[in-house]
């Protein structure tokens, strides 16, 4: 088995376009391409690969300096490696953002995020209190999950401009890769 591990630097992205990072690896594996449409993605990685996903990393080195990272992560038997780069690029540079798969991805999205917040609600409060007290990663981490992530998500979807959404994703993705 080839395994794939890719890390990009999130410190490109200012704190604000952070939730454009975490509905952009959402919306990844669940649009079209310029190749293929979404269930034919679906089925080719299915079929060539074992793995292809993406998640946000964030994390302090020895020295306290925050890292982070949209990482991907993805693994194929041998005899399958070559549609591994192929399928990778076709992803990251290659989706196409339709408006009716944004706003549901949106939708489920600040759906999830408040149901959790509501659920854990003081180990939210918990947290965001901690994380009041360092500002790097911890910066990071409020703008990637709970309440702040919840509160621009939100804000994203109310105040909905297809094209502007469309554009800063692009943005995002050619500052991340």
């Amino acid at each position: 088995i080839a395994y794939l591990r890719m890390y990009f630097n999130l410190n490109k992205i200012d704190f604000d376009d952070l939730a454009y990072v975490y509905l952009l690896k959402n919306l990844f594996l669940n649009v079209p391409t310029k190749n293929y449409s979404t269930l034919e993605l679906v089925n080719e990685i299915k079929t060539y690969l074992g793995d292809l996903s993406f998640r946000i990393k964030i994390f302090n080195d020895k020295d306290n300096n925050c890292l982070s990272y949209l990482a991907l992560s993805s693994s194929s038997l041998i005899e399958n490696i070559s549609h591994m780069p192929q399928l990778v690029n076709e992803v990251m540079l290659n989706s196409k953002f339709p408006k009716k798969e944004i706003k549901q991805i949106l939708s489920q999205l600040t759906t999830f995020l408040r149901q959790d917040i509501i659920e854990n609600g003081s180990q939210n409060a918990s947290l965001m209190a901690k994380r009041a007290t360092s500002y790097s990663a911890n910066m990071i981490l409020n703008c990637v999950q709970g309440p702040i992530l919840y509160q621009k998500l939100k804000e994203i979807e109310t105040n909905f401009v297809y094209k502007d959404v469309v554009n800063k994703l692009k943005d995002v993705i050619k500052r991340l890769f």
